[in-house]
This record gives C-alpha cells, sequence and structure tokens, in this order.
C-alpha cells in the first residue's frame, strides 16, 4: 500500500485553504482504498483529530504551535524530509504555500493563487518577500502543481515560469451544510453574533487593498441613504491595512451600521449567510473565491468583483461589477434588495451555479495526481 503524507499546516485560524484540506482529506477518506495518508499537523490543531481514524488516516503530530510561521517553516525544511525518510513515503501533499528546499519524494503542491504578484501591499513587506521567493521556488522544485483556476494557472506559468502540463486546475467545492435555511432557524446564530436583519454580508479577511474592503463600505455608505435600516456585516479576521478600514468607518460617521463579529466558526456560517439579503465580494485577485459558492449554495444573491477569477466561477449572469465603481456597486446592490424579479432570478441562478462545485468530484481528480506518480 502506498504512503502519502499531507502537510497539515494551514495557519493560525482556518480559511478557505484550511477548509479545502478537510473536505478533500474527507473525500478522499471515502474513495480512495489504496493508500495510506500520513496527516502531520500543528500540537494546537485539534480540527484534524475527527478525521484521524489510525487506518486510512494516520496523525503524526509535531511539537509546533500553529501561531509561529518562522517555525512552521524551519520544521518542512529541516524536519519534515527525516520523517518522509523514516516512514518510506511516497508522494507529499502540500495544500499551503511553504518552502520547499529539500525534496525527498514525489510532490504535489497547491498554489491557490499568486496575489503576491498580482496585489502590491496585499502583506507586510517581510511576508511579501518571502512569497515571492518562496512561491516561484516551491513552484519549480514541485513534481506537479494543483490549482484552483484557470486564473491562477495562467498567473502561475507567467510568475513562476512553469510549463503548462505540470499544472491542473480542479476547482474547490461547497460544503454539503450550506444550503438555504428558514430564517426562524438562524435567528439564534444571528443574535450570538449581534447581527440584525436586514443585512449585506462580506466573508474573508478583512483587508485593504487585497479584498478591496474599502470600496465595499463606501458603497454601502452610499446604500444606506436610500436604506438606512440595512447593516454592513464583515465576518473575517483583520488583515493588512485593517486599520485604515477603522479608520474609514470612523470618517464616513457609520460605525453604529457595522458589525464586525470578527472570525466565525465553519458551523455558524450557513446561517449567516442564509440571513444576508446580499453578499458582496469586491476583492481586486483571488484564486476562486470560495464564499461567493458557498452564499450562492445558501441561497443568497451575490455581487462581485469582475476581475481575476471571478468571471470564471460565477458565470455569466449579470452579478459583476467593476470593484473600483463605488456608485456602480451601491446601484447593484440597490437593485436587487428593490427588485424582487430581479432578486429571484439572481437567487436561482446562484442556486444552480453552486452544484457544479463538489468536494467529491475535487478528490477524485486530486487522487488522479497522485495516481500519476505512484
Amino acid at each position: 500500500m502506498n504512503k502519502i503524507a499531507i502537510s497539515g499546516y494551514v495557519g493560525p485560524i482556518k480559511t478557505g485553504i484550511g477548509k479545502t484540506l478537510e473536505n478533500i482529506i474527507v473525500e478522499l477518506k471515502s474513495i480512495d482504498n489504496g493508500n495510506t495518508y500520513l496527516l502531520f499537523y500543528n500540537k494546537d490543531n485539534s480540527d484534524y483529530l475527527k478525521y484521524i481514524d489510525g487506518k486510512k488516516i494516520i496523525g503524526k503530530v509535531f511539537n509546533i504551535s500553529k501561531n509561529s510561521p518562522i517555525l512552521n517553516i524551519l520544521w518542512h525544511q529541516f524536519i519534515l524530509p527525516i520523517r518522509l525518510l523514516k516512514y518510506s513515503v511516497d508522494i507529499l501533499y502540500v495544500p499551503n504555500v511553504t518552502l520547499l528546499t529539500i525534496k525527498i519524494c514525489k510532490t504535489v503542491v497547491v498554489l491557490h493563487d499568486m496575489i503576491e504578484f498580482n496585489v502590491a501591499k496585499k502583506f507586510n513587506r517581510i511576508r511579501m518577500i518571502y512569497r515571492k521567493f518562496a512561491v516561484p521556488l516551491t513552484a519549480k522544485t514541485a513534481d506537479h502543481i494543483i490549482t484552483v483556476s484557470q486564473h491562477s494557472k495562467k498567473d502561475i506559468i507567467k510568475f513562476c515560469k512553469v510549463p503548462s502540463n505540470k499544472i491542473t486546475v480542479i476547482h474547490n467545492g461547497v460544503d454539503k451544510s450550506y444550503k438555504p435555511m428558514e430564517l426562524s432557524n438562524v435567528k439564534d446564530i444571528l443574535k450570538k453574533h449581534s447581527i440584525v436583519s436586514p443585512y449585506i454580508l462580506y466573508v474573508g479577511t478583512i483587508d485593504h487593498p487585497g479584498k478591496n474592503a474599502i470600496s465595499l463600505i463606501k458603497a454601502f455608505n452610499i446604500f444606506k441613504k436610500n436604506n438606512p435600516n440595512y447593516q454592513l456585516v464583515l465576518v473575517g479576521k483583520p488583515g493588512y491595512g485593517y486599520k485604515t478600514i477603522e479608520k474609514e468607518i470612523i470618517n464616513l460617521e457609520i460605525a453604529e451600521s457595522i458589525v464586525i463579529p470578527g472570525y466565525v466558526p465553519d458551523e455558524d456560517l450557513p446561517a449567516i449567510y442564509s440571513g444576508a439579503k446580499v453578499f458582496v465580494l469586491l476583492s481586486l485577485y483571488e484564486g476562486f473565491g470560495l464564499p461567493l459558492v458557498e452564499a450562492m449554495a445558501c441561497g443568497t444573491p451575490i455581487i462581485a468583483s469582475n476581475r481575476s477569477c471571478f468571471p470564471e466561477i460565477v458565470g455569466d449572469y449579470n452579478r459583476l461589477v467593476d470593484p473600483y465603481d463605488i456608485d456602480a456597486v451601491a446601484n447593484k446592490i440597490s437593485e436587487l434588495v428593490n427588485n424582487e424579479k430581479y432578486y429571484s432570478e439572481v437567487v436561482e441562478a446562484g442556486k444552480n451555479r453552486a452544484k457544479l462545485f463538489n468536494w467529491s468530484n475535487s478528490a477524485k481528480n486530486t487522487l488522479k495526481v497522485f495516481n500519476r506518480y505512484l
């Protein structure tokens, strides 16, 4: 039986990368009867324990906190290669960007996006320098690259100088728990996070300029003038430029209409999506934009940036806007909430679109990549 090692480090807080890995693990456990998976994970990351069975998924905890990025980088360079030799691993699967300088076995890495090459101030200066060095080196070192959209594939070829046949596009999926919920079933969750209906929703790291949060706040300010009873709910952890975002909220004098509950556990998100009137994502660049698909699956109409991968993920329905055109964003939100027919059309189009993305297909295609090297 072949052994596939999985690097389980996905950062301090579970975001889209962590969700992707967990869903891939669940599906691989269900469909793959020919391989054993060694899941290496941080001592303080208990999220994986429910997937480890000691037979098909074998846990290998290492004594480093998920809150120590430098120690995790060093562990991957010097300790992980020794572990791979010790356990006679056939393939290493790396779902999160990390520096790879020593290759012991066939290696498959997932590069979700090339955001550091597209958004100048996405991260702090040191992290930008590290990623611009680590990502191309990892791409060249790996035997194969998985990415999540055709748009990301083009960027990887452009910035990492790797051949097209080294990259496989595998779209993310959406968990089955993301589905429309009756408002009567979401009230307790909304109350828990101090959210009051009606509200416009955003889910993701709250940063600027990458996620373009200030454009959304400005558009909401315009929309609110004719719709004073609405809240804007920003779900996610603070990111780069968060202090600038806070200053903008104060300058616009709309702090009382904006709710920032911080990081929200996965089990609460379907209710928060379902309770929202509209979901808006105006990122300047994304590899996939998983919250868009989650919102569509929950029956919430979406408005998205017309840049990056969004046309590929959202489709050609009339839901895309120029992320810098504040008036256009505000008008699109108003059009949705004030036109019942249009609103219903967007809801149905979104639910149908979300059906195209499922984790079962993602895992099957990931396993096909592994089988090339076994």
